[in-house]
């Protein structure tokens, strides 16, 4: 079992800090805002942090709108200011308790192959940072090597995986990150759809309204 719990986004230009905080309650969240206000952009950034974008498509693109990228304004009126660094955070908790916080960078940060993570509620709670470790993503050995995060995100949830072959003949997980390119066996592997890799997707009514600009 995953439960998610917090949500963070952050788009930071020359003179402005852009983002949304969304705080998700135990059960069953639900999503309701106006068209364009964000409630994509919440889904893609949990998959994206979690690493798990594979899901979407076999490109390894951020799949993220142009707000997270490249260029954001406050009002719609507005000129763009360039983007300079913007990352996401979410905060998770596993069956047994422990809450894991993930960061990955989305531009001007550390390379989007890293994965940070605290071992504590630093986003959802006044708590010290945690121990600090970080992992790597989409290189080979992601979802087998103690290093990689698709491997210690598998332990945390407590999901016991099987080897299943690969075509080129090597056995992996059935994990985005471990290097089934093509699915197994010829079937397309869709975690985040398939198997519920999180057991609570959307937040409150209105939540994707940005802090202070547009993350639609």
């Amino acid at each position: 079992m995953l439960r998610l719990r917090y949500l963070r986004l952050r788009a930071i230009t020359r003179a402005n800090r852009f983002g949304a905080d969304l705080i998700f309650a135990s059960g069953l969240n639900i999503v309701q805002a106006g068209n364009t206000s964000g409630k994509s952009t919440c889904l893609q950034a949990i998959v994206y942090a979690l690493g798990l974008e594979r899901s979407l498509g076999p490109q390894l693109q951020v799949p993220l709108p142009y707000a997270m990228r490249e260029r954001i304004h406050r009002r719609r009126d507005d000129e763009y200011e360039p983007v300079l660094e913007s990352y996401v955070e979410v905060e998770i908790e596993n069956s047994n308790g422990e809450i894991l916080v993930v960061r990955r960078d989305i531009t001007g940060g550390k390379d989007i192959k890293l994965v940070r993570t605290w071992n504590s509620s630093k986003l959802s709670g006044p708590t010290d940072g945690g121990r600090q470790r970080d992992f790597f993503i989409h290189d080979p050995g992601a979802a087998q090597r103690e290093d990689g995060f698709h491997y210690y995100l598998a332990q945390f949830i407590g999901w016991d995986l099987p080897q299943v072959p690969r075509f080129d003949g090597a056995d992996a997980p059935p994990l985005p990150g471990g290097n089934l390119s093509h699915g197994v066996c010829g079937t397309e592997t869709r975690l985040v759809h398939d198997t519920g890799a999180v057991s609570n997707i959307s937040a409150h009514t209105g939540c994707c309204q940005t802090r202070n600009g547009v993350l639609a």
